[in-house]
């Protein structure tokens, strides 16, 4: 068997070098159409109060290290003192929200 039509390679590094060239003008086309129109985020004023505030609670430290240090001094000398009455109405109004929230969520399948 012969294979006819000139060097067969030729035709190869021609669609090489064609796949090359494609991918350079999407490229180009790339960067003129990020540089042509660059999108913006203009917040309203309520959406910037919200980001405002949320980074005031992210710089807000979770733990109260100074109430932590009180209450394990008190423990230490035994005069930490529990309310049972604030007990009582944190653990009914916690379970209150809880079923509150129960009954409003979707019904899941």
């Amino acid at each position: 068997m012969k294979v006819s039509g000139g060097k067969p390679f030729i035709s190869l590094e021609a669609y090489i070098n064609s796949i090359k060239n494609q991918k350079v003008s999407l490229s180009e086309k790339a960067s003129r159409s990020k540089n042509a129109s660059e999108d913006q985020v203009i917040l309203s004023p309520k959406a910037e109060e919200i980001q405002k505030a949320k980074q005031q609670l992210q710089s807000i430290p979770e733990v109260d290290t100074e109430r932590i240090a009180r209450i394990k001094r008190e423990l230490a000398e035994g005069t930490y003192k529990i309310d049972g009455k604030k007990v009582a109405e944190k653990t009914l109004r916690d379970s209150m929200l809880n079923e509150i929230l129960l009954d409003e969520s979707p019904e899941q399948d």
